[in-house]
C-alpha cells in the first residue's frame, strides 16, 4: 500500500501562501493614512432617503433628495468612492447629525464596508414627536479628525403649507407618508 501522506514542504507551503496571499487584504483595514486615502477615493456624495449599492457596484438612491418632508421614516448621507473598500481600506467613519437649532441629535459611527458605498441613516421615530424637525439639517461626517464631508438638507412640513386652511376641499387632517415596506425589510 503506497503513502498517500502530503510531504511537510508542501503544507509548509501552502501555509506560508495562504497567511501571505490574504494578509493585504486583512492589513487593508488597518494601514495608516487609510482617512488620507479616504478624502482621495471619494468621487460623489450626498443625501437621499435610501441609498443601496447593486451587485454591479451601482449606487441607487430613493427619492426624496436633499429636501425631505418632516414625516419621512428616515433620512440617509451616502458617498460613493473610486475604489472598492478591500482594496484600500475600510475606515473608521463618524456622522454628526445637527438640527435646525444647531444642536447635534445623533452621532453616528460606521464603517465603508460594501464595495464602494459608505452610508448611515437618521430616523424620524427617534426624533422628538416622531418626526424631523423643520428647517435647515447639517450632517458632517469625518474619518479620525478629517472632515470628509458636510452636507445641508432641508426638513419641511409641505403637506400644510401647499394645502392651507383656505384651499378648496381642505381640512384639518395632514396627509402622512408611509414607508412601511422598509421597514419590514430592516
Amino acid at each position: 500500500m503506497a503513502d498517500r501522506s502530503v510531504p511537510w514542504p508542501v503544507w509548509t507551503a501552502l501555509t506560508v501562501f495562504l497567511i501571505f496571499g490574504c494578509a493585504d487584504d486583512l492589513s487593508a483595514a488597518y494601514r495608516p493614512g487609510t482617512c488620507r486615502e479616504a478624502l482621495k477615493q471619494k468621487s460623489s456624495s450626498g443625501i437621499a432617503r435610501s441609498a443601496k449599492e447593486d451587485s454591479f457596484g451601482k449606487v441607487n438612491l430613493q427619492p426624496p433628495y436633499g429636501s425631505f418632508p418632516a414625516d419621512v421614516d428616515k433620512i440617509t448621507w451616502w458617498s460613493k468612492y473610486k475604489r472598492r473598500f478591500k482594496e484600500w481600506g475600510h475606515p473608521d467613519l463618524e456622522a454628526a447629525w445637527i438640527n435646525p437649532k444647531g444642536e447635534e441629535v445623533a452621532r453616528r459611527k460606521f464603517r465603508g464596508e460594501k464595495c464602494r458605498l459608505a452610508e448611515t441613516s437618521i430616523r424620524g421615530e427617534d426624533q422628538p414627536d416622531g418626526r424631523f424637525v423643520d428647517g435647515v439639517w447639517v450632517v458632517e461626517v469625518s474619518c479620525g479628525s478629517a472632515v470628509l464631508d458636510r452636507q445641508s438638507f432641508v426638513v419641511h412640513g409641505l403637506t400644510k403649507t401647499l394645502r392651507g386652511t383656505d384651499a378648496p376641499g381642505s381640512d384639518d387632517s395632514e396627509p402622512a407618508t408611509i414607508w412601511a415596506r422598509d421597514a419590514l425589510n430592516e
